[in-house]
């Protein structure tokens, strides 16, 4: 029963222990010794702190003494430099340092104890995102691997803001940070004897990029080849010479073909060859020094800044892509393509009145107008608050015209033939007659006036 007992508590025990170093969600350590037992808290060589979602684990790796920033699926986003030491710990110190340790020697640290005094405890915690933060008693960023994440409130207040302000937040918020990178280590830590070279500790930016090396100056012919040569000027003749072009063919100009088979034909030794050749190449390189001085003389000319409308037009029309726009245009390509282009390589911009008008000068040919249009696009509204629009109901006096028929006396001439009809004599049944009298009848005409009726009508307001 006893042995039982022994080995049911050592057990528990021993669990106990295993929990207490393997997982933790954040490290706490106090300036005061009243509070806590020690003032500083440690993370244990193989345990870990885990992030609120489960994403994300900090380990003190085993093996090779490093501080491990993992996601779940394996990914490493941070890890420490690697060291030779053994037997490494993590330590939160009271003066928010948050340090690796192996024995007294610190094998790396994030230095942060000259700006943050009395202001503990401090808590390190893992964030939703992987990055791993300590913070003070009030609760603010301290330090952080990845930066201090901008505070919640603060987004709040931006978001709230308008435009104008927004702007000056944000502003305020650049030089917040500007100043935080300022702070950066020029300089390496101070090494503790024994203990091995701290790698990357300088950022990238700060450290000196080596000059490019050289390349070495290639001969263009082989020294073979040019024993080659050597023997073919000495036996001289047609073949000879032709067996030396075929040789130098490709590597040298025609015009140096040309003086080299003159020369061999007056029978040029190779040391007359050779002085020849670098006499001209001295000349050449007197040339490009000139050329190189003339242009560090001449001070680059500063493009003129177009001050009229014509001027502008004037100055895109000579662009490379605009160019390629021109001939695309007179080769009667489509405009949608031509609207492709102009979008890819001149990056135009504008509205669906701006692009119908381009589509009209594209159509029409006319590549004046189209230069125009790329140099002085249309204007875009400004976008203002405006109340919705609503159906009301108004009334006007509405002015219309109204036609009718009327009729007035109307009189003939004094002469007027008149009809009369006789029933009794048959052989004279009807016959005119000349009157001298006046005659009235009646004269119809259309007329009308302008009137006015009050009419209701429906408008968007």
């Amino acid at each position: 029963m006893k042995m039982m007992l022994s080995l049911f508590v050592l057990t528990v025990l021993c669990s106990h222990a295993l929990s207490s170093t393997t997982e933790t969600n954040s490290l706490v350590s106090s300036s005061s010794s009243s509070l806590w037992k020690r003032k500083d808290s440690i993370l244990p060589n193989g345990a870990s702190i885990h992030s609120k979602n489960g994403q994300y684990t900090l380990t003190m790796n085993r093996a090779t003494c490093q501080l491990i920033v993992k996601k779940k699926t394996g990914k490493i986003l941070w890890s420490s430099p690697k060291t030779k030491k053994r037997n490494c710990y993590a330590i939160l110190r009271g003066n928010s340092n948050f340090e690796i340790m192996s024995g007294k020697i610190t094998v790396w640290s994030n230095n942060t104890a000259n700006k943050e005094k009395g202001k503990g405890p401090y808590r390190l915690t893992l964030d939703n995102k992987g990055n791993p933060i300590v913070k003070n008693n009030r609760m603010k960023c301290a330090w952080a691997l990845f930066g201090c994440p901008v505070s919640k409130r603060k987004l709040r207040k931006i978001k709230r803001a308008p435009p104008k302000k927004q702007f000056e937040l944000i502003k305020k918020l650049m030089k917040k940070q500007a100043k935080k990178r300022k702070g950066l280590p020029i300089k390496q830590l101070p090494v503790a004897k024994g203990a091995p070279k701290i790698k990357n500790q300088l950022p990238k930016i700060l450290k000196r990029k080596t000059p490019p090396k050289k390349p070495k100056k290639k001969l263009l012919i082989k020294k073979s080849k040019a024993r080659k040569l050597k023997k073919l000027l000495k036996r001289k003749g047609t073949g000879a010479i032709r067996k030396l072009a075929k040789s130098l063919k490709g590597k040298v100009p025609k015009k140096q073909l040309k003086k080299l088979k003159k020369l061999v034909k007056r029978g040029a030794s190779w040391k007359k060859m050779k002085r020849i050749a670098m006499r001209k190449l001295k000349q050449k390189e007197k040339k490009m020094k000139r050329k190189i001085k003339n242009k560090k003389r001449s001070k680059p000319k500063k493009p003129k800044i177009p001050k009229t409308k014509r001027q502008l037009v004037k100055q895109i029309k000579k662009l490379t892509w605009m160019q390629k726009i021109k001939r695309a245009i007179m080769r009667r390509e489509r405009p949608w393509k031509i609207k492709r282009m102009m979008k890819r390589l001149g990056n135009v911009r504008g509205n669906v009145r701006f692009w119908s008008k381009m589509t009209q000068m594209i159509r029409s040919r006319n590549w004046n107008q189209v230069a125009r249009l790329i140099a002085l696009p249309a204007r875009q509204k400004q976008i203002e608050f405006r109340r919705p629009k609503r159906w009301v109901t108004r009334y006007r006096y509405q002015r219309y015209y109204q036609r009718w028929r009327t009729w007035y006396w109307r009189r003939t001439y004094r002469r007027y033939w008149a009809r009369h009809c006789w029933r009794v004599w048959w052989w004279t049944r009807c016959r005119n007659y000349l009157r001298t009298q006046w005659y009235n009848y009646r004269y119809y005409y259309w007329t009308g006036a302008w009137r006015y009726r009050y009419v209701s009508y429906r408008r968007l307001e």
